[in-house]
């Protein structure tokens, strides 16, 4: 039997085991494509959260240089001003998890006891 021949085979056998898993899910009701989308997903956010955060935290660090008084001349409102501008934007980015995580807190009702 050829390489190919025998690779063609392991797909087949890789494809039934594959088809065989789904048909037990649907038949459970559930689904394993939605299980992958939802995984791939989760994987997508930590792909792009560490890029992003990772960006921004040498962003911010590159402000530190400008500190040394000795090349530079700045006042205590400029410093300030940009600190409030920094803090303005990561205020915006945490709210906007928080107010996703109340939509989900607040979709279920439950009596106060």
């Amino acid at each position: 039997m050829s390489e190919l021949q025998n690779l063609e085979q392991n797909e087949e056998v890789v494809t039934g085991a594959a088809e065989t898993e789904e048909n037990a899910a649907a038949e459970n009701g559930q689904s394993i494509q939605a299980d992958k989308k939802e995984e791939d997903k989760a994987d997508k956010f930590i792909r792009l959260a560490e890029s992003r955060t990772s960006k921004a935290i040498k962003a911010v660090l590159a402000l530190k240089p400008l500190a040394n008084k000795g090349s530079y001349a700045y006042t205590e409102e400029q410093t300030d001003e940009m600190f409030a501008a920094i803090q303005e934007a990561v205020d915006e980015v945490k709210s906007a998890f928080a107010s996703r995580e109340k939509e989900e807190k607040t979709a279920r009702f439950t009596f106060k006891r």
